[in-house]
């Protein structure tokens, strides 16, 4: 028999095999021979993607789809205990991005699209520039940029004229990540010209865009050759000439140059660069999603809330007294990081902003292990390298210890839905350093096969009436500690789970709530936008089509008029 008739019978069993193990999980509605073919071929950007599958997961009793694109097997997941197995405990069996974030590969090759070694290289050092320690020592830059803002927003304020509150706010971000984590300073604040904040906001829109649709998630090798692709490299081209930039201007030095202890992350990407020999583009594309995904979140996040707040003036007013009750009428006076804690009111807005303006997760198991135990498919396998989980711990004197041939077989269980298995995985078993191998499963669980793909609609899950009593209102009583008592951990994930997760919620967080505390202070909004009449455009996070366009009203002048 040749080679290529052996490797065509490999894939065949493989796929004989993936039928069998999927067969349980409902399909997308198709039709025979075409299949899903032209419910996909409409689908032309991310609202289409959500109008084709969200009917089929909320229809489906146990909120869990699978569809074919070509070859690939998605499984697509609404229920929340579904996701916690793959995504709460995940580690080395769900680090690998979807192959449909080659396309990003247009603009970048950084932490939202490179796997394995590399992945690894480009996120340790953020362990440390973005952690809670460095974050506690960037909040003087954080409270003296916020009052900055506010000076950029009294010229709106003196004429009353509109504007797009997401570009101000951008830039005011653009700001702040680069000087904190870049090591320079871009003051792009006060730039009318908008350069990079226009640019970002191009790329990711552009990108998202392809990414779901179909015909570029098959032929995404021919996207340069196209006109969208073309467009993506021209803005991305003009972010590589930003990124980086100020940074190695400033190393000048043959001293400075030689960066033995970086300070920055531009500083471990420029000690990258030199290793490898990378060019500057190249250099820059290592950044590039991380810086436009660092700065473009939280300001869409912020002129959200914002936007918000002008939507409900009631809510803005009940923001506005819980700041005042906090720090007092004294604008001199700025928030501690003691007065960001008592920020209860404001946290469960911001919060709420999250479960309107997060789209999607895709990732990618790609190592699962299939194993039957007591005649019940196994859905989820995920590593543990160092000390055994808390859980576990907490429970170690439950374990019943069984002998079999794969070594060690422990066994704990917590009740009639979830177990817990663990095996030995080889013979480097240590006091000091452990391996093993922990299983979760659920009584009706479905087994995902090595290699699939995994759609997680946040945008359905974040409004499933099953978890939200309110789920398509402006409701920030929905993070009371008795409401988010009442959901599954899985039901909102806003800044995705697992290691592939966003690296920055915590700078993000204390980012935004710095900035509002001090502009919702001195500024009301205005705006003639309904949340029931907006239109919307998909990027990296879901925006109003029509822009955050508000009216800046200074809260000293109207009590003056008064």
């Amino acid at each position: 028999m040749k080679a290529t008739e052996k490797r065509n019978l490999v894939k065949a069993y493989s796929y004989c095999r993936v039928l069998k193990i999927v067969k349980n999980i409902p399909t997308l509605p198709s039709i025979p021979f075409l299949g899903v073919a032209l419910q996909f071929y409409k689908i032309k950007s991310p609202n289409g993607m959500i109008e084709v599958l969200s009917p089929c997961l909320q229809s489906s009793p146990q909120k869990i789809i699978k569809c074919w694109i070509g070859p690939k097997i998605v499984v697509c997941l609404l229920n929340p205990k579904y996701i916690e197995v793959p995504i709460v405990l995940s580690s080395k069996d769900a680090l690998d991005r979807d192959s449909v974030y080659k396309i990003l590969h247009i603009y970048g090759s950084g932490l939202f699209t490179e796997n394995g070694k590399k992945w690894k290289e480009l996120r340790k050092p953020l362990h440390k520039v973005l952690s809670s320690k460095a974050v506690e020592s960037y909040f003087h830059f954080f409270q003296e940029s916020a009052v900055k803002f506010c000076k950029f927003l009294q010229q709106y304020a003196v004429t009353g004229e509109k504007l797009d509150l997401k570009h101000g706010i951008t830039n005011f971000s653009v700001d702040l990540l680069s000087a904190c984590t870049l090591g320079y300073e871009t003051n792009e604040m006060f730039n009318s010209k908008l350069t990079v904040g226009k640019c970002a906001s191009e790329i990711l829109y552009s990108a998202t865009k392809m990414m779901h649709t179909p015909h570029y998630i098959v032929f995404n090798s021919l996207i340069p050759y196209g006109a969208d692709g073309r467009n993506l490299i021209k803005s991305s081209k003009e972010m590589w000439s930003f990124i980086l930039k100020g940074r190695m201007n400033e190393i000048v030095s043959p001293e400075e140059n030689d960066i033995t202890n970086p300070q920055f992350y531009s500083d471990f990407l420029i000690q990258k660069g030199k290793e490898y020999g990378l060019s500057h583009e190249e250099l820059a594309r290592l950044a590039t999603d991380y810086v436009m995904a660092g700065f473009d979140a939280p300001a869409v996040m912020s002129a959200a809330t914002l936007m918000m707040l002008a939507m409900n003036p009631e809510h803005e007013e009940a923001v506005y007294r819980e700041q005042v009750e906090i720090l007092g009428d004294d604008l001199s006076v700025l928030p501690s990081e003691n007065d960001l804690s008592k920020m209860h009111y404001l946290n469960r807005v911001i919060r709420k902003l999250y479960v309107f303006l997060v789209q999607y997760y895709l990732g990618l198991p790609r190592m699962i292990l299939f194993l039957m135990v007591n005649n019940i498919l196994i859905a989820s396998v995920v590593y543990v390298c160092g000390e055994l989980s808390s859980i576990v711990r907490e429970y170690i004197n439950q374990f019943i210890s069984i002998s079999t041939k794969s070594g060690v077989y422990l066994r704990l269980k917590f009740d009639n839905d979830v177990t817990i298995e663990i095996f030995q995985v080889d013979d480097r078993i240590s006091t000091n350093y452990l391996y093993f191998i922990i299983i979760i499963f659920y009584a009706e669980q479905f087994t995902l096969p090595k290699g699939c793909s995994v759609y997680i609609s946040i945008h359905d899950l974040h409004r499933d009436p099953s978890n939200w009593s309110h789920p398509h209102e402006f409701y920030p009583d929905h993070f009371l500690p008795k409401e988010v008592a009442k959901r599954p951990k899985g039901a909102y994930i806003p800044f995705s789970w697992g290691p592939r997760s966003c690296p920055g919620p915590q700078f993000a967080n204390v980012e935004m709530r710095v900035l509002l505390s001090r502009v919702i202070r001195e500024y009301k909004f205005e705006t003639d936008l309904k949340l029931d009449k907006l239109s919307y455009k998909y990027s990296l996070l879901i925006e109003p089509a029509e822009g955050f366009m508000m009216k800046v009203v200074s809260r000293n002048l109207q009590e003056k008029k008064k």
